[in-house]
């Protein structure tokens, strides 16, 4: 069973000292929030329908997650797992190609339309917009001990987007942590209301961008019915194209200060 709490490091107040802003945060996150809540329940109401037709119920997803200073909180997802995953193995990261992961579920995941109802999470204060991803409190103590400073990200809500997340993507494994760290820290102590603004507007051309990837690579994966013999030349053609290209939005996010 996962603790209820975890413990918060001492703080280094020259390492990490998070903005005025975030005093202000909560309120003007919980207004955009209820404002694109008139776009996002329509939307939510289509994948839901996607979810049920494809993989059936549920169609909610529920799991225990890290927040503010420690504190334990349940956040809202799509299912995008089949029903009981982790039933054999316990918690695990997840990769690109895993085989937990339902029909419905890899698309949703590649257009993080499964985080839609995180908004529920800002709406109940246990989240933010925009902040450092929430993590799972199984992996949350060996990150802790694995990656110096890591619990330092937790003196502010996590958030369904952040300049990690559009940066580095999803967490595979603890060896691109510490570089999500430091972005993390980074965002902490120079966050601001533009800051925000042009983090959110960053993950829809982000979002986009993950997609077209995928169809991408879906295309390429078919095989023609008739095939010319593949040369070297053809061959280091076809490695060039499939090798992804960094997106825009991430190029936006690493110019936010």
């Amino acid at each position: 069973m996962a603790p209820s709490m975890v413990t918060v490091e001492p703080a280094d107040e020259s390492l990490v000292v998070p903005t005025k802003y975030f005093r202000a945060k909560p309120f003007v996150e919980w207004v955009i929030t209820a404002l694109l809540m008139s776009v996002a329940i329509p939307i939510m109401a289509i994948v839901a329908f996607i979810i049920l037709v494809c993989d059936g119920r549920p169609l909610f997803y529920r799991q225990v997650r890290v927040g503010k200073n420690g504190k334990n909180f349940q956040i809202w997802k799509f299912r995008t797992m089949r029903t009981g995953a982790e039933k054999d193995t316990g918690p695990v990261w997840s990769s690109p190609n895993d085989s937990r992961v339902t029909r419905s579920g890899r698309w949703l995941r590649c257009c993080h339309l499964d985080e839609l109802p995180q908004f529920i999470n800002v709406l109940a204060g246990e989240m933010s917009l925009v902040g450092p991803r929430p993590e799972r409190p199984e992996f949350v103590s060996t990150l802790a001990e694995e990656v110096p400073g890591y619990l330092r990200r937790t003196r502010v809500r996590p958030g369904i987007t952040g300049l990690a997340q559009l940066k580095l993507g999803y967490d595979e494994s603890i060896v691109g942590i510490p570089e999500k760290v430091a972005c993390d820290l980074q965002y902490i102590g120079t966050a601001s209301l533009y800051q925000d603004l042009k983090l959110l507007l960053a993950t829809l051309p982000y979002i986009a961008g993950q997609l077209s990837f995928k169809l991408r690579a879906k295309s390429r994966r078919r095989v023609p019915t008739a095939a010319a013999p593949m040369g070297p030349a053809t061959m280091q053609a076809e490695q060039s194209e499939s090798a992804p290209q960094q997106d825009p939005a991430i190029e936006l996010t690493q110019n936010v200060a």
